[in-house]
């Protein structure tokens, strides 16, 4: 399977996809959300939930808040049946985009210091480590890596973004 062989649409996230998202969410994270932590993000004003939807229901989600022009990222998974297909990817550009939209000025994010393949997803997208969080991870207990990017009105990151969208477009 690859991503050309499926139909995509992206989303705002709603009640009705919470049950779905929840079970990804299991599938790939412990401890997991609860639904009421979702059902909390979608209420919020400040969050930006998006869904990636196929034949098959949901596959992927990403969750984003924005406080004045500070974005951060809060959570972003996609069905393991469907990783590698560049759905975050897409995610991260449909996020990036939002941001930019509404006048963000940089974005964070925490990440579990062992997880090398989300690592590889936002140091594509320009963020750049600077921090650690002890122990910020349960179960198990592990730092977070906090990673900033703070260019996103420039020229240069703007290109960037393009250049990752069109390698979504080929693919």
């Amino acid at each position: 399977m690859n991503v050309e062989s499926i139909s995509l649409t992206i989303d705002k996230m709603n009640l009705q996809d919470l049950s779905q998202v929840t079970e990804i969410e299991k599938q790939l994270f412990n401890p997991p959300w609860s639904y009421e932590t979702f059902l909390s993000e979608v209420e919020s004003e400040s969050r930006c939930c998006l869904v990636v939807r196929c034949a098959d229901g949901i596959i992927g989600y990403a969750i984003c808040a924005i406080l004045y022009d500070e974005a951060h990222i809060l959570s972003i998974g996609v069905a393991k049946k469907y990783q590698k297909l560049s759905i975050a990817t897409l995610l991260m550009v449909e996020i990036m985009d939002y941001a930019i939209s509404n006048a963000v000025v940089k974005v964070i994010l925490e990440v579990r210091v062992s997880n090398d393949k989300a690592k590889g997803l936002y140091e594509k997208f320009g963020f750049a480590p600077v921090g650690i969080r002890k122990k910020y991870y349960t179960q198990p207990s592990e730092d977070a890596i906090v990673y900033l990017l703070d260019s996103l009105h420039e020229a240069q990151y703007l290109i960037r973004l393009d250049k990752i969208r069109q390698s979504l477009e080929s693919k």
